[in-house]
């Protein structure tokens, strides 16, 4: 227990600093280079992610279980896969160089690409050595490597845009990272776990088992990389640099707010994982539980950003992005469904249904490229929000359509329960409430400040109608950490 509280720290801090460090960085980038840079630049990246998934196809996953289980083969099972995603990262390279150059983009974004491509594989293979301290429960080091990376990356690419050289040296920027990651990872193992891959140990029939192992692993990875990229490659081939550069703006801000549901469910998973073992009421409990407090979290944010959005937008990105105002106040919407659909996805995971969720984000990968085809050409980036507040809404009702079907096996519907609803529209009061002070107020406060306000607030309100109490948070706690 020890150990996994350690490790937790660890990965938790480098993250925190980890998201900080991109968030500020990426307002740095987009104030200095502009719109149509930025879209340049975002696309590129995004490009070579779809591209990554073929190289990783979930062995990352298969190897920190196999490591975990036999750590005997471990230098085996780490030179075949670090072999196979070399050759599989060069001929992803060259399918990428091959269909980029078929296209009619400029010069400086064929460049850009080529240099992401570069990325797209180091990042791969940093991935896999982390993944080998995963299996042997130290994560000490890929917490350093991740700061190491981030500060790097922050530091060369602030001086790439103040001596204002040309933007593909932004991608050498994360390509320095990347090597010296790798440098890092690499020398760690060697020395503190004597690991090393040998080139001599490659073994076709190791390398089919693994990848028999990985299927489940690689269809959910791919849905969902491709699901998170797709919409920006599609954006540029259907609109231009400007209209991803606009809508970048909004989804970074969007996608920044994601790891609050990420973190908890990370905490949540194991109690989920027990619970669905030895105490069905319990994990019933802490389902209703966890659902309610995300609400409670997410319905707050929902409504500041709607709300001052404008002034959000202008005061942390300049009257450049402008018209990313419309598009951050429509993606918005999709955090809700996002929120709520990462507790019903552990839910079903930990009771033995992933399989739903693969399922389902296939089908959100299929409905996300259909009616992006169909709405970019009609109304660009705004389009692409549309789409992704339309597919996070189904993957959120397929998800809790399931959940209500595990839920009657077990008792009676998720919907039945009053105190579960009373719960959700108190919150809905306090919230709206917070609403009308913060419209109110919005002319003559700061937009940073009048957050603070309001969010004090909220729950000043919500504590006053009783729809969350201290003993409720010390239970739910208490039942996590059990």
């Amino acid at each position: 227990m020890k150990t996994i509280t350690k490790n937790t720290t660890y990965l938790m801090f480098a993250y925190i600093v980890q998201k900080i460090l991109t968030f500020l960085y990426f307002i740095f980038v987009a104030r200095m280079i502009g719109d149509v840079n930025l879209g340049k630049y975002v696309f590129a990246l995004s490009f070579a992610i779809i591209f990554s998934v073929f190289i990783d196809l979930g062995l990352n996953q298969v190897l920190i279980k196999e490591v975990a289980k036999c750590k005997e083969k471990i230098i085996a099972y780490l030179s075949n896969i670090f072999i196979f995603k070399v050759l599989v990262g060069i001929v992803c390279f060259l399918i990428m160089v091959l269909i980029i150059n078929l296209s009619n983009y400029s010069l400086e974004t064929k460049i850009l690409v080529y240099w992401a491509g570069g990325t797209m594989i180091l990042d791969s293979l940093n991935s896999t050595f982390y993944s080998v301290w995963r299996g042997l429960q130290n994560l000490k080091y890929e917490a350093i490597g991740i700061i190491l990376y981030q500060g790097i990356v922050v530091l060369f690419g602030s001086m790439v845009l103040i001596l204002r050289l040309p933007i593909y040296a932004l991608i050498l920027a994360l390509i320095l990272g990347g090597l010296v990651n790798f440098l890092f990872v690499l020398i760690t193992l060697r020395k503190k776990a004597l690991i090393v891959p040998k080139i001599i140990l490659f073994n076709k029939k190791i390398i089919f088992f693994l990848l028999k192992i990985t299927i489940p692993f690689a269809l959910s990875l791919i849905f969902a990389r491709i699901l998170s990229c797709l919409d920006v490659v599609l954006l540029k081939i259907l609109a231009d640099d400007r209209s991803v550069g606009i809508y970048s703006v909004a989804f970074k801000l969007v996608s920044a707010l994601q790891f609050i549901p990420t973190t908890f469910v990370a905490a949540l998973y194991p109690a989920f994982s027990n619970y669905f073992v030895f105490s069905k009421e319990k994990l019933i409990f802490i389902f209703e539980k966890a659902f309610v407090y995300l609400i409670f979290i997410v319905l707050p944010i929902l409504i500041i950003v709607i709300i001052l959005a404008d002034k959000i937008i202008l005061g942390i990105f300049g009257s450049e992005f402008i018209d990313s105002i419309f598009a951050l106040k429509i993606l918005i919407i999709s955090l809700f469904f996002i929120f709520l659909s990462s507790v019903n996805n552990s839910f079903l995971t930990a009771c033995n249904k992933q399989i739903i969720n693969t399922i389902t984000m296939g089908i959100g990968m299929g409905l996300s490229i259909i009616l992006n085809l169909i709405f970019i050409p009609l109304y660009s980036y705004v389009g692409v929000a549309f789409v992704a507040v339309a597919v996070s809404f189904m993957i959120f009702c397929v998800t809790l359509f399931w959940v209500n079907k595990v839920f009657l096996e077990f008792t009676e519907s998720i919907w039945r329960r009053r105190e579960f609803i009373k719960k959700i529209l108190k919150s809905v009061f306090a919230v709206t409430m917070m609403g009308l002070l913060i419209f109110c107020l919005k002319s003559i406060v700061l937009w940073f400040v009048l957050i603070f306000v309001g969010l004090i607030f909220y729950v000043g309100i919500l504590f006053l109608i009783k729809g969350f109490t201290l003993s409720e948070a010390k239970s739910i706690l208490e039942k996590i950490k059990n």
